[in-house]
């Protein structure tokens, strides 16, 4: 068994963009309606002063919100890749689902939903590879006797590790065995 870590740097806008952006939008709201008053009720100096202040403060606040620099963030998600041969297949789980247990590492219980498990009937005795969620009692990379897993038979994409499009630049993948206590 091993844990997967995928490490990389995500590209955020800066608070200070967004900042600018909304206020760029409040300007332009407000050169808006002064461009609406002055044109319905004709009062020139007020609304024209506002007019232009607001074209002003719309033109120079857009764009300063794109020279704002890039916020990087570090981000990393982890899975355990556990390939050996199927010792046995035990079928309908009081938690739900089927059992595997590897030659490899018999002490810890994988379980697949019983879809999955239809594609691994029978194939006791093959070798195999599933892919795992981490545990939240993972400790380093040992993980105790007795363990439940939950797992697939396909690997795990950065956008299912991360959630929503996976905003990785430059992700290294790391591989660290996984030991039994």
């Amino acid at each position: 068994m091993d844990l997967i870590t995928i490490t990389g740097k995500t590209s955020d806008p800066s608070t200070l963009s967004i900042i600018l952006i909304i206020a760029a939008a409040v300007a332009a709201l407000v050169c808006l309606y002064a461009l609406i008053q002055t044109l319905s009720k004709m009062r020139r100096k007020r609304d024209v002063a506002t007019l232009i202040v607001a074209a002003i403060a719309t033109a120079a606040l857009f764009p300063a919100s794109f020279l704002q620099p890039r916020v990087e963030s570090p981000e990393s998600a982890t899975y355990i890749k556990a390939s050996g041969t199927i010792d046995t297949i035990t079928p309908n789980l009081n938690q739900g689902g089927t059992g595997i247990r590897l030659t490899e590492t018999p002490e810890v219980l994988l379980t697949v939903d019983d879809k999955t498990a239809d594609s691994l009937a029978g194939l006791e005795g093959h070798p195999t590879t599933l892919y795992c969620d981490t545990p939240d009692n993972l400790n380093g990379s040992a993980l105790a006797a007795g363990t439940i897993l939950d797992c697939r038979t396909t690997k795990p994409t950065p956008q299912d590790l991360f959630g929503i499009a996976p905003p990785i630049d430059g992700h290294k993948k790391t591989t660290t065995p996984i030991t039994i206590r």
